[in-house]
């Protein structure tokens, strides 16, 4: 069944990381779609990810581009428009997908008595081998004051919740994910978590962030559609994360 399409964000992928992404996936069995919306200009590459479909014929791959200057957010809107499929998954091509990850979650749709409407697991991290333990969907709303609750990574999202609540990837390239992830949990969605992690990818250190992706991530809770305790203490949060990190760039090293 053609239940899950996959979702990547790929920008100048080379072969390299186009078969790694393959050996990811090669075990999955259904005729799944792959879409890969691309900036205008990235050449490279569009032309890698036509060789792998030529090779890989068992994958209905939709390869589209789009002009001018884009952002993450933009390709994902375009790729979700494109999505046939009732759900979408989420894929970094920098992470690491276990083979596991498509079929425990396509069950999990399979056996639930009701809609899902997002999917999320804990992460990996492979530079420290250890497992990143995320909240519980009773607890997402509270952890969702303090940090991301969900790691985009993981994620499979019900493309109808998604259109039905007006809920589109900002035009942006930093905290987009974040800003998504709080969209479901305001919006009070169904919400359920994998037993066991299905990706693992490379530890980013928290501070060693830009300045620019401290202030996204503040206006993003700035713009949180929450009016209530939570809202509000995500805010004053989002405050102090601006703080730190206008104090990091102007003490910056010179």
């Amino acid at each position: 069944m053609n239940l899950i399409s996959l979702i990547p964000l790929s920008f100048n992928s080379s072969i390299n990381e186009i078969s790694n992404f393959y050996n990811q996936i090669k075990e999955i069995n259904d005729y799944i779609d792959i879409i890969l919306v691309l900036e205008e200009y990235d050449d490279k590459g569009f032309a890698n990810w036509s060789k792998f479909y030529n090779y890989n014929a068992k994958y209905n791959l939709i390869l589209k581009r789009l002009k001018g200057k884009i952002s993450k957010g933009s390709c994902l809107n375009e790729a979700i428009i494109c999505c046939k499929t009732e759900y979408f998954m989420r894929c970094d091509m920098d992470d690491e997908m276990y083979p596991h990850r498509y079929s425990s979650t396509k069950n999990l749709i399979i056996n639930s008595k009701e809609k899902i409407d997002l999917i999320y697991s804990d992460l990996v991290d492979k530079t420290n081998k250890k497992i990143i333990r995320y909240p519980e969907p009773s607890n997402l709303s509270l952890m969702s004051i303090f940090k991301n609750p969900i790691p985009a990574p993981t994620v499979c999202i019900r493309k109808d919740f998604m259109i039905s609540k007006k809920i589109t990837y900002p035009p942006f390239n930093r905290c987009e994910d974040l800003y998504v992830v709080f969209k479901f949990i305001d919006k009070n969605s169904n919400i359920k978590k994998l037993p066991n992690p299905v990706v693992s990818y490379t530890n980013n250190n928290l501070l060693k962030r830009d300045y620019q992706n401290w202030l996204k991530n503040f206006e993003v809770r700035f713009y949180r559609n929450r009016f209530d305790f939570i809202g509000f203490l995500s805010f004053i949060f989002g405050f102090f994360i601006l703080l730190y990190g206008l104090l990091k760039y102007i003490f910056r090293e010179k």
